[in-house]
């Protein structure tokens, strides 16, 4: 099967959403950015740094929930995103993030692969770990059922 970045994101944006949940497991995150704690439905994963190609995509570092308001109508909110990760992690840390996001990037069919499964099957096991379904979108709903089920999808 070859697989897409495409196919890759939509196992990595889920992936970043359930890696920051409530500790609870109840399926709400809370926006890197504002703050503001809403179902984890109603997030989005967010970059720090804009461009959804070369290095940027998928690394975990730099992404973060956010909520639609901030990723979307603020344009990621960077300003805030960026002081946050960089009182976190540092001056030094940010400008290489900054410099190895701007590089391009060819994404060779195996590495897709391995991130796709890697993605997947993270996603699946935390799934598991959610209390309250219904805080998921209903994608991720249908899946967990079918894990719970003990089939594949």
């Amino acid at each position: 099967m070859k697989v897409t970045k495409q196919q890759v994101w939509a196992w990595f944006s889920i992936y970043i959403r359930l890696k920051y949940m409530d500790e609870k497991c109840q399926g709400f995150d809370t926006c890197y950015t504002c703050g503001k704690e809403l179902p984890i439905k109603e997030m989005e994963a967010g970059h720090a740094i804009s461009g959804r190609t070369a290095a940027v995509l998928f690394d975990e570092e730099i992404v973060r929930p956010q909520c639609a308001r901030c990723n979307k109508w603020l344009n990621g909110n960077y300003g805030v995103f960026s002081s946050k990760l960089i009182e976190e992690h540092g001056k030094e840390w940010w400008d290489n993030k900054w410099r190895e996001a701007h590089k391009p990037k060819q994404w060779r069919e195996l590495d897709l692969e391995a991130l796709y499964n890697y993605y997947k099957s993270e996603v699946d096991r935390m799934l598991l770990r959610v209390k309250n379904p219904d805080n998921l979108p209903i994608r991720w709903q249908k899946h967990l059922k079918t894990l719970k089920k003990g089939g594949k999808k």
